[in-house]
């Protein structure tokens, strides 16, 4: 793995968008059940045709940095409530829904309420974390117990994602 500057992390980002390259990025923190360092916080790419990672440590959870990060990997309006409402979910999006995600929001919801620390991760087809390869797989992590759920889905689940993403911002 190739240690770099969160600047540059973010510019290897954006190239690939610009040149059609596939990636997707990882926030990880020290109470994560990937964390490869307990004492710190890492922002990861995987570039997805070459298996390549870059990562940028921080000592601070690094929110406004991961919500750049985001809007880098899913598009400017990924965060945006009414761009990601039930109304323009797609047929397959409606397939994808699951009750296991059902119970991500509940728990997501309940620790927001409970004042618990949590997180989330997409984790897509070939990620070197995902235990499903070839599916996608939204993952909670309550901090607190260490416990984690997973949803498994066989498209992109941007919309779940997103729900939950605001959710994780707005606490």
């Amino acid at each position: 793995m190739n240690h770099i500057s969160f600047a540059a992390l973010a510019d290897k980002a954006a190239e690939l968008n610009q040149t059609g390259g596939k990636w997707h990025f990882h926030m990880i923190g020290p109470a994560c059940i990937f964390s490869r360092r307990k004492n710190e916080y890492e922002i990861i790419i995987e570039i997805e045709s070459t298996g390549k990672e870059f990562a940028c440590r921080f000592s601070e959870k690094p929110i406004s940095e991961t919500r750049q990060m985001a809007e880098l990997c899913y598009g400017p309006g990924f965060l945006n409530d009414e761009e990601n409402s039930d109304d323009t979910i797609t047929a397959d999006q409606k397939a994808d829904q699951n009750e296991a995600f059902g119970k991500i929001m509940d728990r997501a919801r309940a620790c927001c309420a409970a004042g618990t620390a949590w997180h989330n991760h997409h984790l897509f087809p070939e990620c070197i974390f995902n235990p499903q390869r070839g599916k996608h797989s939204i993952v909670f992590e309550d901090e607190t117990s260490g416990e984690a759920l997973y949803a498994y889905y066989e498209h992109d689940p941007v919309k779940d994602l997103a729900e939950l993403e605001a959710l994780f911002f707005a606490k």
